[in-house]
């Protein structure tokens, strides 16, 4: 059986892994559209075609390593080579696995650092705000009653807004530690397979 589309599909994997492992913006984002394919219709279809192709290929590899053979037939090539169909096969299927994760992963994470930006600078804008309404109160002292309400508003909004950068900065870090697991985890089967 040969190996050769196996290997195709694995350094295939292996280049849109390099692409989202690089630590660069341009590579990211091409790695990220490219397995982004994967989650329309027709790319799930194709992606799952191609992962029971892989599974099948494992399964077979491993029931003829598995099987004893006639005496007639050439037993040591043949179990290596079910053997080989087999691993490279089951690695296949794992890459891919790994770099549909990774790529959500690093897809969300963007996102969040996007959120986490926007709420951050609402916050330093309602700070500014903040503070310019207290300068103002200081200087035209508490004769309005307005005022209060609308420092009682602007103190509320302020602490809704930090509670939200907070909790977006803690997100942001639970998927940076969870998208640096997956690039040990990867670069882990990177060196089990060669």
């Amino acid at each position: 059986m040969s190996t050769t589309p196996l290997f195709i599909i694995g350094a295939a994997e292996g280049v849109i892994l390099a692409t989202l492992l690089l630590p660069l913006s341009p590579l990211n984002s091409l790695g990220i559209g490219i397995c982004g394919i994967a989650k329309v219709a027709t790319g799930k279809v194709v992606c799952l075609t191609v992962a029971a192709f892989l599974f099948a290929f494992t399964c077979a590899g491993m029931s003829a390593a598995m099987r004893p053979s006639p005496a007639d037939s050439n037993s040591p090539d043949d179990f290596c080579d079910s053997i080989q169909t087999a691993l490279i096969a089951g690695v296949d299927l794992v890459l891919g696995y790994v770099l549909i994760v990774l790529s959500s992963l690093m897809e969300k994470s963007g996102r969040l650092q996007i959120s986490h930006d926007v709420l951050k600078r609402q916050a330093e804008q309602t700070q500014v705000a903040y503070m310019a309404l207290l300068e103002n109160q200081n200087g035209e002292g508490n004769s309005e009653g307005g005022d209060d309400k609308e420092l009682a508003a602007a103190q509320a909004q302020v602490r809704t807004l930090q509670e939200r950068c907070n909790g977006l900065e803690a997100e942001k870090m639970e998927l940076e530690e969870r998208c640096n697991r997956a690039e040990t985890d990867t670069e882990a089967m990177k060196r089990q397979s060669e």
